[in-house]
């Protein structure tokens, strides 16, 4: 993973509300590079894990949800995922 690719992880990514035809490169390349990011971060994971994640619509929600959900003792870990839930 390079530090594009990390860097729409660790910052939040936001589709353009314009319709996909009328995106410029930059909106473009971000979409892309987001989506490969997602791929990577699925393609690591267990089927547990993904199925925590896989509605998520970004690298940093998925890597946020993980982060939530793996910080802390096992009692509150528990409990974070119950409220993602």
């Amino acid at each position: 993973m390079d530090f594009e690719l990390w860097n729409l992880v660790e910052n939040e990514f936001s589709k353009s509300s314009l319709p996909m035809n009328d995106w410029n490169k930059l909106e473009k390349k971000t979409f892309s590079l987001n989506t490969k990011a997602m791929n990577a971060l699925f393609c690591a994971l267990d089927k547990n894990e993904f199925n925590r994640v896989s509605m998520c619509d970004s690298a940093f929600d998925i890597w946020r949800t993980l982060e939530v959900t793996h910080e802390g003792t096992s009692r509150v870990k528990e409990s974070k995922i119950n409220i993602l839930v």
